[in-house]
């Protein structure tokens, strides 16, 4: 873990990820903001703060899984700094995506017009296969690790949770094909709540079953 620490490689990777990750996050926060704005439109982007909220939610979610591999033995080998890499370039382009999901979605809750011009069908899948690439790109840091034998014990189940979370992905970009189930594909994702935890007790069964003889 120390050479993890003190690897002056790790540490310029590791602030390039989480500047490309803040950068980001302003992308989500300001995108589209207009020069000159008027008292409606503060109060119009007061309502759109739950949208913001979750938007920066989601993307702090991946940048401390990066965060997390880190501490969890992750080394600076040629596939994870490809992979980190990977991670950055994907947010930079899943922000605008997330942006119009979280949008789209606040407007329906309160009962407005969807985003003008915008497919449900479209959107979802776009928004679906970003989310599922990102969550692979995840995933691949921490299979790798586990692969060439420096993910710590504590993070064994990590490879599989993130599989879990990547493949929730393509599933609800899958829904989003056909007209009788578009409208599940953005729920498919509060499943997870219910995934997560069975994939960890279910690895934590095996890992106590005993072995046979």
């Amino acid at each position: 873990m120390e050479a993890a620490v003190t690897d002056p490689m790790g540490g310029r990777l590791d602030n390039f990820v989480d500047a490309a990750f803040a950068f980001a996050l302003t992308l989500l926060v300001i995108a589209g903001a207009e020069q000159d704005f008027s008292y409606s439109d503060l109060i119009e982007g007061i309502k759109r703060v739950p949208a913001f909220a979750a938007g920066f939610a989601l993307i702090g979610l991946f940048w401390f899984a990066h965060v997390s591999w880190r501490r969890a033995g992750g080394r600076n080998d040629t596939l994870s700094v490809s992979l980190s890499l990977a991670l950055v370039f994907a947010v930079l382009i899943y922000v605008y995506p997330l942006r119009l999901m979280v949008f789209a979605f606040v407007d329906f809750l309160a009962g407005e017009e969807p985003i003008p011009g915008s497919s449900p069908q479209g959107l979802f899948t776009i928004y679906g296969l970003g989310f599922a690439a990102m969550a692979g790109l995840v995933w691949g840091l921490y299979a790798h690790s586990r692969r060439i034998g420096q993910l710590s014990i504590r993070y064994d189940d990590a490879p599989a949770v993130w599989a879990t979370i990547a493949l929730t992905g393509i599933a609800s970009a899958a829904l989003a094909q056909f007209q009788i189930t578009v409208l599940f594909a953005p729920w498919i994702y509060s499943l997870l709540s219910i995934s997560i935890p069975l994939v960890i007790s279910y690895r934590g069964r095996r890992r106590k079953a005993p072995a046979p003889e």
